[in-house]
């Protein structure tokens, strides 16, 4: 029994191993764990370490060090990972209001902790804590830790920002949800509702590609080419899938259409609507739902070739016989044309069978390994620099070939 005592208290690296797994475990537990409908997310990790820190369940120093340092860039490594693919194209729609906004934000906090320091004469060390916690900044704790180490500071200094940041934290985190439930009672706001409201404003006026399933019964449709059908209908869709005598199938340009064929359709309601025109009814009969070979993949654009090409060049359909249904952009869903070029980080959904699917991916990257950086960010440079005399938009098919 003493060794299994010994695994919580020698400052071994297997004690390191199992104190980080039970608080980790725990936080994540805790976090789970919810209250009126509402939970501490990843936050209770936090929580889960005080209260190991309590018991003096601790580990070594040199790898708490370590792990400190090895955790904060991860942190900021994914974090970049996840917005650097869509940074620019939102920078350009509202980055300036949003970093004005944050600027204000962290300023305001500031100003408090200047203000503490000077009136209440608490140490600069314990005022960069607080302020750390309170804001839930945990990179501005190692930043002001870092700071410390570089200036070579007693030793029993370097321990205050972290034990100033543990006492502000949790009132960062409760006292936000506090503010939050009062300001949503007090006003009566239904969250829900206000996301479906800040969702189409975010959109404005563009309206979002849905699936449509039409069925042709116009006899004046009868032997008409898909290509063809382009020239009558002056819309923007994609025709994803046909359902002919009870099997699917995938049209290119030549697919002659045929009187009773059910199209699944991507485009606009409005477009759906002059395509019916044309066509026949919508049809009750999803295309999707009826088994086949074919299937769909989420495709992300990281392959600096594919970069910058229209949908036409890539030509997908006559290479691979895959259909490219849909282009998420920042966020926004893009009408899908030939003329559309893909962007850096651009997020398509393709249709075609299983092998076809997995050599789109290749071709086009889909993987965060495959990023080239020094190319990726000299085709920003060159790009953005253009931004002066050329306004690009989300919705404009012609973007910065890196952006």
């Amino acid at each position: 029994m003493d060794w299994f005592l010994q695994l919580f208290t020698d400052g071994s690296v297997a004690n390191a191993v199992i104190i980080l797994s039970l608080v980790i475990a725990l936080g994540v537990s805790l976090g789970h764990v919810k209250v009126f409908g509402i939970s501490l997310g990843i936050a209770g990790v936090l929580f889960s370490g005080l209260l190991f820190g309590h018991f003096n369940l601790v580990i070594n120093e040199e790898v708490l060090e370590f792990c400190r340092e090895f955790g904060l860039v991860l942190f900021v490594y994914t974090i970049g990972m996840q917005v650097g693919p869509s940074f620019f194209s939102s920078f350009r729609r509202q980055g300036l209001r949003l970093n004005t906004l944050a600027a204000i934000i962290v300023l305001g906090g500031v100003g408090i902790a200047v203000a503490f320091h000077l009136l209440l004469k608490i140490p600069v060390p314990v005022v960069v804590g607080l302020l750390s916690g309170a804001v839930t900044n945990t990179p501005g704790l190692g930043a002001a830790q870092q700071a410390l180490q570089e200036r070579m500071v007693d030793p029993s200094t370097m321990a205050l920002p972290g034990m100033a940041y543990a006492v502000g934290y949790p009132f960062g985190v409760i006292g936000v949800i506090l503010v939050m439930i009062f300001i949503r009672t007090v006003f009566r706001i239904k969250p829900e509702r206000e996301a479906n409201r800040f969702e189409r404003a975010q959109r404005g006026n563009i309206q979002e590609p849905q699936n449509f399933n039409i069925e042709i019964t116009n006899a004046r449709m009868e032997g008409i080419q898909v290509r063809k059908l382009a020239t009558i209908v002056q819309a923007d869709y994609v025709i994803s899938r046909l359902l002919r005598n009870e099997r699917v199938e995938i049209p290119h340009a030549e697919t002659v259409l045929q009187v009773g064929d059910v199209l699944h359709v991507v485009c606009t309601p409005e477009n759906a609507e002059k395509l019916a025109v044309v066509l026949g009814d919508v049809s009750k009969v999803d295309v999707r739902a009826i088994p086949s070979m074919f299937t769909s993949r989420s495709v992300l654009i990281t392959q600096t070739e594919a970069v910058g090409k229209s949908i036409g060049e890539l030509n997908l359909m006559r290479r691979f016989g895959v259909a490219i249904t849909r282009v998420n952009r920042a966020g926004t869903e893009l009408i899908v044309n030939a003329d559309l070029e893909l962007c850096f980080g651009d997020r398509i959904k393709v249709v075609g069978e299983e092998s076809a699917l997995k050599k789109v991916s290749i071709e086009l990257g889909d993987s965060i390994k495959k990023l080239d950086y020094p190319e990726y960010f000299a085709r920003v440079y060159r790009d953005y620099s253009r931004c002066f005399t050329r306004q690009y938009s989300v919705q404009n098919s012609r973007c910065p070939r890196s952006g």
